[in-house]
């Protein structure tokens, strides 16, 4: 399952890089870099949810999800962390774009796993 997560967000997170590197390598570095960050924190409750654990019931974890998107937030709109980081702040549009590739993520990696648990109990 995790070759299977890595290759799908290594595609997610390549075209998302593609897309915006039009405009500009810096704000295609940061939607790439903000994207890794968010698909990774998606990964955490698909973990989750394959052991039907509810979203809310570990509120440390939920916390620590929000802080995460606040510090990644930060560090593309903090001017100092930004030109550490070596990228630009994204808009809209590139958030969007990650939003529609979490959930991309989430449907295909289910039923990708669904098709290899059918198969196991075959």
């Amino acid at each position: 399952e995790m070759f299977v997560f890595g290759i799908l967000l290594a595609v997610a997170v390549l075209g998302i890089f593609v897309i915006n590197l039009p405009n500009g390598l810096a704000k295609a570095q940061g939607a790439a870099f903000s994207a890794i960050v968010v698909f990774e924190l998606v990964k955490v409750y698909i973990i989750r949810s394959n052991y039907k654990i509810s979203f809310f019931s570990n509120l440390w974890l939920f916390w620590a999800v929000i802080i995460t998107i606040a510090l990644q937030i930060a560090i593309a709109h903090i001017p100092l962390f930004s030109n550490l980081f070596e990228i630009q702040a994204i808009g809209l549009s590139e958030w969007t774009y990650i939003l529609i590739g979490c959930v991309l993520l989430w449907i295909i990696f289910k039923l990708i796993v669904s098709c290899l648990n059918r198969k196991k109990s075959i």
